[in-house]
């Protein structure tokens, strides 16, 4: 009971984007121990402490909760789980500028994004493979895997115009790091009309990272 208690309001702060309290609710949940607590269950307290930390731009530090968060998920059985810890990690090495580390685990996100079948999943993946392939020189590659998680993007039943606003940016730098800047410019030109719709006063979206706190 009382770790279901520190669970919920750990998510509430995190909602609220008070990501520190979060941290410490959280933490509280991962020491605190039960007789019906399962792999799964610590799992899910490392992936929610890595995630706060990365709110907190405490990049290092959430990659270690989230390798024991993806190690215990795959004791579980838990594939998805396993997936979602890549794109993290993915997200989190990019941050820090290791394009190596980064490379390994989007492309482990879109794997089982791709087995899943899971659309809006392939997209934010490609974003995070495009990135790490930026960050390691190979722009032609991740030129190519922004432009396909843009066209997954705009072809989800809901479309994702957010994802569609970040990678075009991406796209458009790109570009003009290639020396084709009016076509940057004509790109950043047809964005700003969808920015102007979606606003900027609200949080990124952030993909597949949703918090998970059942069994």
């Amino acid at each position: 009971f009382p770790v279901t208690i520190g669970v919920a309001v750990g998510n509430f702060g995190q909602w609220a984007k008070n990501y520190e309290k979060s941290y410490e609710f959280h933490k509280k949940a991962l020491e605190l121990a039960y007789v019906e607590k399962t792999e799964y269950d610590s799992a899910i307290d490392n992936h929610n402490i890595g995630m706060c930390l990365q709110k907190m731009d405490k990049h290092g530090k959430a990659i270690e909760y989230f390798l024991k968060a993806r190690e215990l998920a795959k004791v579980a059985k838990k594939p998805e789980n396993v997936a979602g810890s890549d794109f993290l990690l993915a997200d989190s090495y990019i941050k820090l500028g290791n394009g190596v580390e980064a490379l390994v685990h989007a492309q482990k996100s879109l794997d089982f994004a791709e087995i899943s079948h899971d659309r809006s999943s392939q997209a934010w993946s490609l974003y995070a493979l495009g990135e790490a392939k930026a960050l390691l020189g190979d722009v032609d590659g991740a030129l190519e895997d922004f432009k396909e998680g843009r066209g997954i993007a705009t072809h989800l039943q809901n479309p994702d115009w957010e994802l569609v606003i970040q990678l075009d940016h991406e796209i458009a730098d790109v570009l003009e790091g290639r020396g084709e800047g009016e076509e940057a410019a004509r790109i950043r030109a047809r964005i700003a009309t969808l920015e102007e719709t979606m606003g900027d006063g609200d949080e990124k979206s952030e993909g597949v990272v949703c918090i998970v706190t059942g069994k």
